[in-house]
């Protein structure tokens, strides 16, 4: 199966996630209390719209649930960044499951 080729923006954006991974580890940032506040309110962003997406509250309002569910993932793809050990670390009990199963 061939993929498309990345366009520019797209090595642009691999780029600056691996710099922002980087910097994230070296400077420990999620030790301190401003990494604490931003993965804190992301992950209570998320899990607010959860709780609205499993709710009534779209019933009959199919552009914001659209809306937010386009934002959710945003804010787990900003998780990510923010946890970059996590992230490798799931990557990698992934890869190995998948290779199990």
């Amino acid at each position: 199966m061939d993929s498309e080729p990345k366009s520019e923006r797209e090595v642009y954006i691999e780029n600056l996630q691996k710099k922002i991974s980087n910097a994230v580890k070296k400077n420990r940032f999620n030790e301190t209390d401003e990494g604490k506040m931003f993965r804190e309110i992301i992950t209570e962003q998320i899990n607010l719209i959860v709780k609205n997406i499993g709710g009534r509250k779209y019933i009959n309002d199919h552009n914001s649930y659209v809306f937010d569910t386009g934002q959710m993932f945003m804010a787990q793809k900003l998780l990510n960044l923010l946890n970059p050990e996590d992230t490798t670390q799931d990557t990698e009990k992934l890869k190995a499951a998948k290779s199990d199963g």
